[in-house]
C-alpha cells in the first residue's frame, strides 16, 4: 500500500517565449496553452480532493505569477493576463521555479508540474534539476502546443518518463478536452 494522499499540489509552467505567438493553432499557441491549463484546473478541482495550484511563466527566465493557492479564480485571472514576449525559452528555469514553489506544499500532498510549451526551448541543465524531482517524487507532465506537436513531443518523452509523467501533443485547440482527459486518466 502506497502513502495516503491528502491533496494535490500542481504548478502550471507556461512558455511565454515568442514561439507561442505562432498561429499554427487558432487563434495562437499561447491562447491554446492558457485554455488547456484552465480546463485542466477545472477538471482537477471537480475531483473533490484538496487542490493547491501555482502558476509560473517562463522564457529565458522564469517568473512566479501565482504562489500555491486554493483559489483557482486567482490563477484564471493571471492566465488571462499572460502574454508571450520572450526570445528564448528555457525549460530548466521553469522546472527550477516550479520545484521551489512545490516545496511549500503541505506533507501528504502529491506534487506535479504541468509544463506547457511550444517545444522550441532549451533543455540545458535539465539533468541536474531532474535529480531533485526524482528524490522528491515530483511528477512532470508536458503539453506540447504546436501545429506539429507530435514530432516536437518526442524530445520530451524521456524527461516526462523519468518522473512518471506523460507528454501530450496538442495540435489544435479542439484537442484540449481529449488532452486533459488523457492527462488525468494516468
Amino acid at each position: 500500500m502506497g502513502p495516503i494522499i491528502l491533496g494535490q499540489a500542481l504548478v502550471a509552467a507556461i512558455d511565454v517565449g515568442n514561439s507561442m505567438l505562432v498561429r499554427d493553432i487558432k487563434p495562437n499557441r499561447i491562447e491554446a496553452a492558457k485554455r488547456f491549463v484552465s480546463v485542466a484546473l477545472r477538471n482537477l478541482s471537480s475531483k473533490g480532493m484538496p487542490l493547491l495550484v501555482g502558476l509560473v511563466a517562463f522564457h529565458k527566465r522564469s517568473v512566479p505569477m501565482v504562489d500555491l493557492t486554493e483559489d483557482i479564480t486567482v490563477v484564471d485571472k493571471a492566465l488571462v493576463r499572460l502574454r508571450a514576449h520572450g526570445r528564448a525559452s528555457d525549460v530548466s528555469e521553469a522546472l527550477r521555479e516550479s520545484y521551489y514553489m512545490l516545496r511549500e506544499a503541505p506533507p501528504g500532498y502529491s506534487r506535479r508540474v504541468l509544463l506547457v510549451t511550444s517545444g522550441v526551448v532549451s533543455t540545458d541543465m535539465v539533468d541536474e534539476i531532474m535529480y531533485l524531482y526524482r528524490i522528491t517524487n515530483i511528477r512532470i507532465d508536458i503539453v506540447v502546443v504546436s501545429g506539429n506537436a507530435d514530432s516536437r513531443a518526442e524530445r520530451f518523452k524521456s524527461l516526462a518518463a523519468a518522473s512518471g509523467g506523460l507528454v501530450i501533443p496538442l495540435n489544435s485547440i479542439d484537442e484540449v478536452g481529449k488532452g486533459v482527459l488523457s492527462l488525468f486518466m494516468s
